[in-house]
């Protein structure tokens, strides 16, 4: 008699058997995905599932495919199914977390991220965007402690440093924020959002000029950058004119 598989176990091995070609098709679309080809991984773990839909891999995988294309609330269904499959996944809760801070539900975002913060403590890349969920609910003092640990774990991160910069401008503690700015440039000279974001805090120090050659850097880089930098890079021309005369 055959052995019945039990709901949620692997699919058997064997020679030419659906787990065969159930690992084909998800390690080919792992490949796709890795390769940027986010419509031919969508397809591929999309089959993949329809033959084993209880692979929490191949769910949270879905997921993670669904995010980079710009599908947040299927991405958010498919680390839900993978969660449901095995909860102590921290990187479904994880993702779950990324698909709700895309869609605003900032509170749940953070439970989501604390969630797969006990299973995985120190994560660096977890830990700060938990601090920039918490910057969008304006906890900023908890949102630097988060970017700290994180950055305590990979100091090389320029986003790290910049988003703490962020933080600590709506601290109004400016000569930090500049100080953790130029260590995102530091890291990465060309970044244009840093670039942008210490122009701002040298506009609220007041130096008019020196905020004026990060804006005017920043476009140079981007020419497309929103209309606001340019009116900030104008306001920053005119004050520095003024203050000289």
């Amino acid at each position: 008699m055959k052995k019945r598989r039990s709901k949620g176990e692997a699919l058997p091995r064997g020679a030419g058997t659906l787990s065969d070609h159930f690992d084909a098709l998800h390690h080919l679309g792992i490949l796709k995905a890795q390769s940027g080809l986010f419509q031919e991984a969508l397809q591929l773990f999309n089959e993949a599932l329809r033959i084993n839909p209880r692979s929490a891999e191949a769910n949270r995988n879905l997921g993670n495919v669904l995010a980079e294309t710009g599908r947040p609330e299927a991405a958010l269904v498919s680390y839900d199914n993978a969660l449901a499959i095995r909860p102590q996944f921290a990187e479904a809760q994880y993702g779950r977390g990324n698909a709700l801070q895309a869609l605003k539900r900032y509170e749940a975002a953070l439970a989501s991220y604390d969630r797969a913060l006990a299973i995985v403590p120190g994560r660096a890349e977890i830990l700060g965007n938990r601090g920039y969920t918490l910057h969008d609910l304006k906890r900023y003092e908890e949102a630097l402690a988060s970017y700290d640990q994180a950055i305590a774990i990979m100091p090389g991160v320029a986003l790290l440093h910049n988003n703490r910069g962020n933080t600590l401008r709506e601290l109004k503690r400016l000569e930090e924020a500049l100080a953790s700015l130029d260590q995102a440039l530091a890291i990465e000279p060309d970044y244009v959002d840093a670039l942008n974001n210490r122009g701002n805090t040298l506009q609220d120090l007041q130096r008019y000029e020196e905020a004026l050659d990060c804006f005017e850097k920043a476009l140079a880089r981007n020419p497309d950058m929103p209309s606001c930098i340019i009116i900030a890079a104008i306001f920053c021309r005119i004050s520095s004119v003024t203050r000289r005369r």
